[in-house]
């Protein structure tokens, strides 16, 4: 009797899984997988078009910034040059009185340092963005 029990457990079993197997396909048969795959794979090219272009405009955006400061930079070496070549000048006119001489020369490192000084700020700045 108990062998006769555990078969119909078993079938009982079976017969539960069946139904809720057939319960899930008549469920699942009124989708259209197509549709279902055609839609998630439209929202993940939407996604990846969105993120590409999101990494464009950042990529875009750091060529700017990378830009804006080369010029920065360009423009503040410039300056530093024309500083240097006036003062080189100035410091070779003046070989015979020494006194102003070193005050030339004075001027002329602090305005080296100077420029330094602010190519130095304009690079960190540029590293914080």
């Amino acid at each position: 009797m108990k062998t006769s029990n555990n078969g119909n457990s078993f079938g009982n079993n079976i017969n539960e899984q069946s139904a809720n197997i057939k319960e899930l396909t008549d469920k699942y048969s009124e989708c259209n997988i197509d549709e279902i795959i055609e839609t998630r794979i439209k929202k993940a090219i939407n996604t990846i078009k969105t993120d590409n272009k999101k990494v464009l405009d950042y990529i875009s955006n750091s060529f700017n910034e990378v830009k804006t400061y080369t010029v920065a930079l360009k423009k503040c070496f410039d300056a530093s040059q024309e500083e240097v070549s006036k003062l080189s000048m100035k410091l070779n006119q003046v070989t015979s009185d020494h006194t102003r001489q070193t005050e030339l020369w004075k001027e002329l490192t602090h305005k080296e340092d100077m420029y330094k000084i602010e190519i130095i700020n304009l690079i960190q700045a540029f590293q914080h963005e």
